[in-house]
């Protein structure tokens, strides 16, 4: 009976997570009190994901992987805040340790590690074209952070990619598509910021963003349901 609640309690978070979502994605449309939305729902929706993550805590037997889940949305939020208010490099190094946070809930805890080399290969690529195509038009002042910053975010795809690689099981499947839409978001957000901007660049962004953490943190429900976390789970004494 608890366990039902919870789950329609979860649903309902979704749904407004959604709902919230598309408000701010579509704020540049409305023509009165834009800003005043932006304002409102953008850290709105992420609270609401925060919410959502505790929701699921129930499901997942590895309280550090949790916590630090948990510690990276919180250094999202205060991205999401920096970002908002026109703060950009402090606002990117909070998304790098919110990064930092997911390349240590998804790196391997247990030696050999096992690494595969086609993934680190496809994740290196993904820098060099950001670094290619991006950099060129990026300050000078600024170089030096979005480098750092991409780095840590193929890292971070690299380790979520390794680790579906060896478990294959629906946490790590879409801890890692959670992943790809985060770095999908972060390359939309630098193309407007450094390129060229274009008409719907905040829909587009805010759908790639959102869906990315939320597959980060829907990762928590299926390790209960997959034993991936289970106490006698290879994958859980990694972890704890």
């Amino acid at each position: 009976m608890v366990q039902a609640s919870s789950r329609k309690f979860q649903y309902i978070l979704l749904l407004l997570i959604c709902v919230c979502s598309l408000i701010y994605g579509f704020s540049p449309w409305v023509k009165d009190h834009k800003r005043l939305l932006l304002e409102i729902f953008k850290p709105l929706t992420m609270c609401l994901v925060i919410i959502y993550a505790f929701s699921l805590r129930l499901y997942c037997e590895s309280k550090s992987y949790f916590i630090i889940i948990v510690v990276g949305l919180l250094f999202s939020i205060t991205g999401d805040e920096l970002l908002l208010y026109h703060h950009f490099v402090p606002g990117l190094a909070s998304f790098l340790l919110a990064h930092v946070c997911y390349c240590i809930a998804f790196f391997p805890k247990k030696r050999p590690f096992n690494f595969k080399f086609y993934p680190l290969l496809f994740w290196i690529a993904f820098f060099v074209l950001f670094f290619v195509f991006i950099l060129p038009h990026v300050d000078k002042k600024l170089k030096a952070p979005v480098i750092c910053y991409a780095s840590v975010l193929s890292l971070m795809c690299n380790f979520s990619t390794e680790q579906f690689l060896k478990y294959r099981n629906k946490s790590t499947l879409i801890a890692v598509i959670g992943a790809i839409l985060f770095a999908t978001s972060d390359v939309i957000l630098s193309v407007n910021m450094f390129i060229t901007s274009f008409k719907g660049y905040l829909l587009v962004n805010e759908i790639t963003y959102i869906g990315g953490q939320l597959g980060i943190v829907t990762s928590l429900n299926f390790a209960l349901n997959n034993k991936v976390y289970g106490k006698n789970s290879e994958m859980y004494l990694e972890l704890v």
